[in-house]
């Protein structure tokens, strides 16, 4: 029997990004069980193409090569979730991730198991609007994604959803929504679209590393100067950014960095979270500052933390995946991407890496038109 390959990641994608009860599994079994369940969705898949196609590729046989060296390296079999990048390599360049059967349905669960968390969880930390992750800035990234694609098939629906999703209180979503709404309103300006057309994943990369550092500079100044203030909850979010919640958040960027200057054998290594963090708290003694157990949330830097160098092929893989499905008309989205990305570490991994697909690849007519 042939597997549809790109009918089964569709339904896992949704599956896992707004189906199951992570928090729950998480508590109960003390493992990420949704991740595994997508990897091991994603190696079915993979294996699958594989029987079909009745042939190993070069890029499947370096790939393979790639990730079993980075198990030997890291010990343990986490890199095997870089297999999720391959699959999605694979699909993007043969049918595309998105197949629509059952796909209304998958959008209306989706929405329903949104409701249904977010009245659980009513509440919880100021915050009203949640996914089975608890965790309401990821959350946030989810129900954004998932009010984008409504809105292709609704747009009425879709702009109500997208405001009532400020209830997150997630200064992240409030700001994509806003970068998302300014692209909407220009949207037929000349001088708008002229600079959406220079924007590429490559560019937009660069920009990531630089601005990140620049932020995380900045939020360090602030420290000395004394204008950090108390972490803020519900409304007062939106009027700080000062806060200890975004020093800590961006500040660990820079120590990364420092880490590796004064550690380069570790750039073939990478690190694990015990040794990141006792690099870090050596800074935060050395420099006087404070410091709390916090890895790196920009994408980008954590992938560099964990993998090293080995990273840059990462995102060498990551940018030929996306390339193939962005143009002039989804470059929008591609940005509110890049800023999940560099601030939460969100949208590029596991099973978000296939929602954005998806939510790319429908938004490649502008998000004017149904799917036909």
């Amino acid at each position: 029997m042939k597997i549809n390959g790109a009918k089964l990641i569709t339904f896992f994608t949704f599956l896992c990004c707004f189906i199951l009860p992570t928090y729950y599994f998480s508590i109960k079994f003390n493992v990420d069980v949704t991740k595994y369940v997508f990897l091991f969705a994603s190696l079915f898949v993979y294996f699958s193409l594989l029987a079909t196609e009745k042939k190993v590729s070069v890029f499947d046989f370096f790939s393979m090569i790639v990730i079993f060296l980075l198990c030997f390296i890291k010990k343990n079999i986490t890199p095997m979730h870089l297999i999720e990048l391959v699959v999605a390599f694979k699909l993007v360049n043969s049918n595309g991730i998105i197949n629509k059967k059952c796909y209304k349905l998958y959008l209306f669960s989706a929405l329903i198991a949104v409701i249904i968390y977010s009245t659980f969880y009513f509440g919880y930390l100021g915050r009203y609007i949640y996914t089975g992750l608890k965790e309401v800035n990821q959350s946030g990234f989810a129900v954004f994604m998932l009010f984008l694609l409504i809105r292709i098939e609704n747009k009425k629906l879709g702009d109500i959803l997208l405001i009532i999703g400020i209830l997150t209180f997630s200064r992240n979503y409030l700001l994509c929504m806003a970068v998302f709404y300014f692209f909407e309103f220009f949207k037929n300006n000349s001088k708008i679209n002229k600079l959406l057309k220079k924007i590429s994943f490559k560019k937009m990369v660069i920009i990531s590393f630089c601005l990140l550092l620049f932020i995380s500079s900045m939020f360090d100044l602030a420290y000395k100067k004394g204008k950090i203030s108390a972490y803020q909850t519900g409304i007062n979010r939106y009027l700080n950014i000062f806060d200890y919640s975004n020093y800590f958040r961006f500040s660990v960027n820079t120590k990364l960095i420092k880490i590796y200057i004064d550690n380069p054998k570790l750039l073939l290594t990478g690190m694990e979270d015990d040794q990141f963090y006792k690099y870090s708290l050596e800074i935060s003694k050395n420099e006087e500052i404070p410091y709390r157990q916090i890895k790196p949330h920009n994408y980008f830097f954590s992938y560099l933390r964990i993998y090293g160098i080995f990273a840059l092929l990462i995102f060498w893989i990551l940018g030929m995946i996306l390339n193939k499905v962005i143009n002039e008309k989804n470059k929008p989205i591609l940005v509110i991407l890049f800023i999940y990305a560099n601030i939460l570490g969100i949208g590029f991994a596991n099973y978000w890496l296939f929602l954005s697909i998806i939510t790319l690849s429908e938004y490649r007519n502008g998000g004017e038109l149904k799917y036909e």
